[in-house]
């Protein structure tokens, strides 16, 4: 069965919310700064002139029978005045997939388009004094529900569209904000239960900087990070070498930073921020990594020796966390408790995987259940070993 049909009189009401989060998971092209961390103790001056970002957010939530997955990546620009007003537009797009648990399962795959301005709210409270934007504007979908009784194509259907975006850091050239907690408390509000949304919104200015080659290497570094990222996100092969490459050059370009008079009434950007927003942004990408692919062992050995570089606490919790389910998965599928003269046993065909697997794991701490019995990473290795 194909054809247009009427949302409002086949599908309930949670349909319309997933208009409001949408989206492809994909790595930003520029990684920024956890959205976690702690907000700024001064009120934040941002600077006048034009600004060009992009906001991701991506994750899953909940509703009674209903699993969405997808995200969405949006692309905006800010104006601010002399004053300190802040105007500006965004575009939205993004794709979903939403299960529904019903009497007949339906599979709705989604594609969201929308567009908007942002108007200023201006100072918050003084315990946390930030400045807030609003998003307002529309988001259209459509998509197709599958069924066991064929396809049927839903919308488009146009749902209006409001959001905050609280702004954490903005310097002479980046500026970062918060628009996660805003999205998770909309989706709330409509009744979803929250599953895991992360993403990122970031900014650099436009203008006539005083440092154009410093600005050329930060842009030429983001765009080979995107591509470092979409080669990992496409194939689930972790390469260490060129992560470790990534990081040197975003610690010189830190101290570059550090030594630059970006602008001449603004702050110097501290090398701190730089390299805690680039590092977290690469752990970003290696998490999607770890959430779409099963990953060999040499690649989760690969991603605990980088973790150590990286220094980000709450992301690397992050990242241990997707490789230890993994490393279970590898060991899990390839060993036993109890054999003939072993306690636990590995295949041999899969000894040098398990290897891996479990050197992973043991550097992270990690014990590993076999057939309900809980072994070290050392034992683990042994037991491949021999």
């Amino acid at each position: 069965m194909n054809g247009p049909i009427g949302v409002a009189s086949r599908f309930p009401r949670w349909f319309s919310v997933v208009t409001l989060l949408t989206v492809l998971i994909v790595i930003a092209p520029a990684p920024v700064r956890s959205q976690t961390e702690s907000q700024p103790v001064e009120p934040l001056v941002i600077r006048s002139g034009e600004w060009r970002g992009e906001a991701i957010a991506y994750g899953s939530l909940f509703y009674p029978e209903v699993h969405w997955l997808g995200g969405i990546r949006a692309l905006f620009a800010l104006d601010v005045d002399d004053l300190g007003t802040v105007g500006g537009w965004w575009n939205i797009d993004g794709e979903a997939l939403v299960y529904v648990d019903g009497d007949v399962p339906v599979l709705f795959r989604q594609t969201h388009t929308g567009l908007g301005m942002f108007s200023d709210r201006g100072q918050t409270d003084e315990q946390a004094p930030s400045s807030s934007l609003v998003m307002t504007g529309g988001v259209g979908s459509r998509g197709t529900a599958e069924t066991e009784f064929g396809s049927i194509d839903v919308g488009p259907v146009q749902n209006p569209f409001q959001s905050d975006v609280r702004i954490l850091h903005a310097d002479c050239y980046e500026l970062v904000g918060d628009w996660i907690d805003p999205l998770e408390m909309l989706a709330g509000n409509e009744g979803w239960f929250l599953g895991d949304l992360n993403g990122l919104f970031r900014a650099s200015f436009v203008g006539d900087d005083p440092e154009p080659a410093l600005i050329e290497r930060i842009d030429q570094l983001n765009a080979d990070t995107q591509a470092w990222a979409d080669e990992m996100v496409a194939t689930g092969v972790f390469d260490l070498a060129a992560t470790f490459a990534l990081l040197v050059r975003a610690r010189e370009i830190a101290v570059a930073l550090a030594e630059a008079d970006m602008c001449e009434d603004g702050p110097t950007p501290d090398p701190s921020t730089y390299i805690s927003s680039f590092t977290y942004g690469l752990m970003l990408g290696m998490v999607v990594t770890l959430q779409s692919h099963e990953m060999s062992g040499s690649s989760l050995f690969a991603m605990v020796t980088a973790l150590g570089a990286l220094g980000n606490s709450g992301a690397q919790a992050m990242v241990g966390s997707e490789i230890q389910k993994q490393t279970q998965r590898i060991v899990g599928s390839s060993a036993s408790a109890y054999g003939d003269g072993c306690s636990p046993c590995v295949d041999p065909e899969s000894g040098t995987e398990v290897i891996e697997a479990a050197a992973a794991g043991d550097r992270l701490g990690q014990e590993f259940e076999i057939d309900g019995e809980v072994f070290t990473g050392d034992q683990v290795i042994d037991a491949a070993i021999k």
